[in-house]
This record gives structure tokens, sequence and C-alpha cells, in this order.
């Protein structure tokens, strides 16, 4: 496997790592948007924020998929890779704000590298894609 689908693969797998870190350290309990539900509506910030993980690596393996089959031109896998890169960097913002452990903070860490590799390898790839099909 080349270094795309090796970090994509890494990404999915850090993505259940962080959901189970972040779900079993009550992550929902302390994020405010979570809290608010948890306050405004009992139990539904729990559920909510479960059903979102589970989304969440659904949308992972998919990605998973479109690198495996090497569907480069669907840029699926480096716009997930944005988005888990900035949520490395959110739970790393929280925990230095908050001076503490923030839940998700140590998963989180992982998906900054894995996601700087997908990035960086994509715009290589899109850039001898582009050479490989000028016409000359």
């Amino acid at each position: 496997m080349n270094k795309i689908k090796i970090a994509t693969l890494c990404l999915v797998v850090v993505q259940i790592i962080h959901s189970i870190e972040e779900y079993f350290l009550g992550f929902y309990k302390q994020f405010p948007v979570f809290v608010f539900y948890n306050k405004a509506f009992s139990s539904i910030g729990q559920g909510m924020f479960f059903a979102f993980n589970i989304s969440l690596v659904v949308l992972l393996l998919f990605c998973f998929l479109f690198v495996f089959f090497q569907w480069w031109r669907l840029r699926f896998p480096i716009i997930l890779a944005i988005i888990e890169f900035i949520n490395g960097t959110h739970h790393i913002l929280w925990a230095v704000v908050l001076h503490k452990y923030f839940p998700g903070v140590v998963s989180g860490l992982l998906f900054i590298p894995a996601s700087i590799i997908i990035i960086k390898n994509y715009k290589l790839l899109f850039r001898q894609d582009v050479i490989i099909k000028t016409p000359k």
C-alpha cells in the first residue's frame, strides 16, 4: 500500500479510537454544544454524540475505500483529512484553554500527522496527474 492508503487507514483507526476515548471519558459532558443538549434535553446529547461518531467512522471507511480503489478525482479523502486535522487541533486548543485533560486530546494528536501525510501526498498526486494529462 502507498502512503496515502496507509495514512487514510490510520485515520479510520484513529477516529475509532478517538470516538471510544471521547465517549468513555465523557466528551459529551464537557463540550458546550453537548452540555447544552444534556441540560435542555436530558440524554439526547449523549445519543446525538454517539450517532455523530458512528456516522463519522462510516464516512472515514468510505474515504478509505476511495483511496484503496484509487478514485483520486473524488477529493473526498482530502476533505476528511482536513476535517480530522481541525478535529485534532480543536482538542489540543481546548486542553490548552482549560489547562487540563480534555476528552479526545490524546487520540486527537494522532489526527495531525496522518492528515498532513494525506494532504501532502494528494497535492503531489494531483500535480503528477496534471503533468501526465497535459497535452504536449
